[in-house]
């Protein structure tokens, strides 16, 4: 059987997210030092996507926001490392002001 250059990358990075699965999330860890892997990243997104963004008081504006922010950290994440420099600074900056909110 012959493979691609493309489909090993791709059976490379399947490997090692689900090796990050079985990597448990830390209840609150400093932003940029924790990890999550696939599976628990899917689950809460349900669980966000069912329970808090639904019935508990988020408007549509504030849930709009919360959409395009979350699309553009995945396609940040996609292109370069948003763990590091001028993203995470910015990132526990905002995170910071949120958590002034109460």
């Amino acid at each position: 059987m012959k493979i691609t250059k493309s489909q090993l990358r791709n059976m490379i990075k399947e490997e090692l997210g689900s090796a990050d699965d079985d990597v448990p999330a830390a209840a609150s860890p400093e932003l940029g030092k924790g990890r999550v892997g696939g599976t628990q990243a899917r689950k809460t997104a349900i669980q966000h996507a069912t329970k808090e963004l639904v019935g508990s008081g988020v408007t549509d504006r504030e849930r709009s926001i919360i959409q395009t922010i979350q699309t553009a950290l995945v396609q940040g994440a996609g292109k370069g490392d948003i763990a590091t420099g001028t993203v995470l600074r910015l990132l526990k900056l905002l995170k910071a002001e949120i958590d002034k909110l109460g």
